[in-house]
C-alpha cells in the first residue's frame, strides 16, 4: 500500500522528471530492489518506501539499526548502508 500512495504522489511531477518503480539489480549473484527511482533535470533521487510505524535507533555508523515496533525490537538494515549497495550497482543508466 505505501509504495502506490508515493507512486502516486510522483505521478504528480511533471514532464521533466522520468519515474521508475520496482527496480531490481543482480551484480555477484546478489539482488537488490529500489522502490522508485526519480531522474529529473536536477540528479537522480533514490527512494526507499517503508511502512514502519513505531521509534527507530541506530547509530551513524551501526550497520543495523533497532525498530521497536509495538513491544518487540527488530532489527533492520540500515537504509544508507542499503543505498551504498544500490549505487555500486548502478552503472549506466538511459531513460
Amino acid at each position: 500500500m505505501t509504495e502506490k500512495m508515493v507512486h502516486h504522489k510522483l505521478m504528480d511531477l511533471d514532464d521533466n522528471y522520468h519515474i521508475i518503480d520496482d527496480a531490481l539489480f543482480l551484480s555477484n549473484g546478489r539482488s537488490t530492489q529500489i522502490d522508485h527511482f526519480v531522474v529529473s533535470p536536477f540528479g537522480v533521487f533514490v527512494i526507499g518506501t517503508k511502512g514502519y510505524s513505531g521509534w527507530i535507533f541506530g547509530g551513524e555508523n551501526n550497520e543495523y539499526w533497532t525498530l521497536y515496533m509495538e513491544i518487540k525490537p527488530v532489527s533492520i538494515i540500515r537504509f544508507v548502508r542499503m543505498l551504498g549497495t544500490f549505487v555500486s550497482l548502478i552503472i549506466y543508466c538511459e531513460i
